[in-house]
C-alpha cells in the first residue's frame, strides 16, 4: 500500500519563501529603497532572507502572517487585530459603576 501526501501539488514557492512571505521582502525592500540607496535596500533584504527562512523552518504554511497579525499589524481582509489594552467585558461601560 502507498503512502499518499497531504498536498499533492507542492505549493509555488520563490528561494524557500512562500508566495506570502515573498512579498513582505518586497514591502520591506520598498520601504527602505524609499528612505535610501538600492545598494542599502539590496543588501538589507539579502540578510533579511535567511532571517525569515529561519524563523518559518518547521512553521506551517502562513506562520508568518499570523506572527505579524498578532504583533497588531492590520491585514487586509481580516479583522482588526485586538489590542493589549482593549478589554471585554459581558457589560457595557455604561452600566458599570466605575
Amino acid at each position: 500500500m502507498r503512502k499518499c501526501p497531504k498536498a499533492i501539488d507542492r505549493p509555488f514557492s520563490i528561494l524557500g519563501l512562500d508566495i506570502d512571505e515573498m512579498c513582505i521582502l518586497i514591502v520591506i525592500f520598498y520601504a527602505i529603497l524609499s528612505i535610501s540607496y538600492l545598494l542599502i535596500a539590496s543588501v538589507f533584504v539579502c540578510f533579511t532572507w535567511p532571517f525569515i527562512l529561519r524563523i518559518k523552518k518547521g512553521k506551517p504554511k502562513g506562520a508568518l502572517i499570523h506572527f505579524l497579525y498578532k504583533l497588531g499589524l492590520p491585514l487586509e481582509g481580516l479583522i482588526p487585530p485586538v489590542k493589549n489594552d482593549e478589554k471585554f467585558a459581558l457589560v457595557s461601560k455604561a452600566f458599570s459603576k466605575g
